[in-house]
């Protein structure tokens, strides 16, 4: 099965999985991105292993320490617990993605098994593989492809036994890509594993508060450091500030709401956590390109309002 279900995460910034496919430990995404709020998943994790295809578009792939462009027909490898963010470049349209998520365990058979610790802990552990691309050119890149293409598939097809062959062609594909990783250096290097903590919680802290008076201090409160250090934090890590990641984050949800509700502007604003509807308004236009209520009558008119 492919889902295409909206992208959700939990107050922890855990992305959320289907029930169904969380039991069974693997999932297969299609996303057009045209789908989502301003062309882009927010900062995100999840302990799955995530592979994906970018079969329209150029998507960029980002993380506290880097920003990989990938385009179409090109792979990408996103490790476990890696907080990042997917966005069309420069905002563009048409940006449509395949993904494969899968719990170690899905391979490995259980979280004790010799074969998750021999084949999937070292490469969860070696953080030099935050994100790792293939392409068109490497040598690699063809039985990967077409072991990630049958995948998905077997996923559209549903036969059979279907899911035992997708097993086989999701194992077929990591292990070509663990030879690959066989001859990268292993290390734990990188950011600091307190600093990148301290800014999951904050960016989760913002995102179960942001309907609330929020300041800078309080934000920082969250993760008991001082303000200057929240500041640099969040440079450090997603190369924004706090107050602009808030702001940004709550356009995100008012244009939800004005997508999906019928709630007036006002109110739009009022449970978005602004202080008035004329901040609301400037900040939306920065960010969206329209104003709420021209965003709501283009969006609410089209076919894929509400998307």
């Amino acid at each position: 099965m492919i889902s295409r279900q909206p992208f959700q995460t939990n107050e922890q910034k855990q992305e959320l999985i289907a029930a169904e496919s969380e039991r069974r430990s693997y999932v297969c995404f299609y996303r057009e991105l045209d789908e989502c709020i301003d062309k882009c998943v927010s900062w995100h994790w999840h302990p799955a292993l995530e592979i994906d295809y970018v079969l329209e578009g150029e998507i960029e792939y980002q993380t506290a320490e880097k920003s990989i462009l990938v385009h179409t027909g090109e792979m990408i490898f996103v490790n476990s617990n890696v907080m990042h963010a997917v966005v069309a470049k420069d905002r563009q349209p048409g940006c449509k993605v395949y993904a494969h998520l899968f719990d170690p365990a899905f391979l490995g058979g259980s979280y004790d098994s010799i074969l998750t610790e021999k084949y999937m802990i070292p490469v969860i552990k070696n953080r030099a593989l935050d994100l790792f691309v293939l392409q068109k050119q490497d040598a690699a890149y063809a039985p990967v492809a077409e072991n990630f293409l049958n995948a998905v598939e077997l996923n559209r097809k549903e036969g059979f036994g279907y899911e035992f062959e997708i097993r086989t062609e999701i194992s077929r594909m990591w292990l070509t890509l663990l030879k690959i990783f066989q001859g990268m250096p292993e290390t734990s290097a990188g950011k600091n594993i307190t600093d990148l903590e301290r800014i999951k919680t904050m960016i989760a802290f913002i995102q179960k508060h942001y309907m609330e008076p929020l300041t800078l201090k309080k934000i920082a409160v969250a993760a008991n450091i001082s303000s200057r250090e929240c500041t640099r934090c969040f440079n450090r890590n997603i190369r924004t500030s706090p107050v602009k990641y808030l702001n940004e984050y709550r356009v995100q949800m008012a244009a939800q709401m004005l997508l999906q509700t019928s709630e007036t502007i006002l109110t739009v604003s009022e449970r978005c956590g602004f202080s008035s509807g004329g901040y609301f308004g400037k900040v939306f236009r920065e960010i969206m390109g329209y104003t709420p209520k021209e965003f709501r009558t283009i969006h609410v008119e089209s076919p894929d309002a509400g998307r």
